[in-house]
């Protein structure tokens, strides 16, 4: 069996999202391969991703996270095993993960 993970930085692209909602829909063309695709939401992670943003962008990410602590990148490693390990006939779609304290 054969899993292919890909991530994306920009969640608000089209490119992003077409494909999931595309593929996403119990199409025949996915399901009877056996095709599987999951989305993986994470909510305030801490990574060096931060640092790639624009400063106005960064002061409006600290505030938003002030008083949080972050789930680390181990956390949503786990997600992503979580979901290539299930059994063939499972399929998980969508997982939201968010910090403990985030609203």
């Amino acid at each position: 069996m054969k899993y292919i993970v890909n991530h994306s930085k920009n969640i608000a692209g089209a490119p992003e999202w077409m494909p999931f909602s595309t593929l996403s829909g119990g199409s025949p063309q996915v399901t009877k391969r056996h095709v599987r695709v999951s989305l993986v939401e994470p909510g305030a992670t801490a990574t060096e991703l931060a640092g790639h943003n624009r400063p106005e962008v960064l002061e409006t990410m600290r505030t938003q996270v002030t008083g949080i602590q972050p789930m680390r990148a181990e956390d949503i490693a786990d997600a992503v095993a979580y979901i290539v390990t299930r059994p063939r006939h499972v399929a998980v779609n969508e997982m939201l993960i968010r910090a403990t304290e985030q609203e």
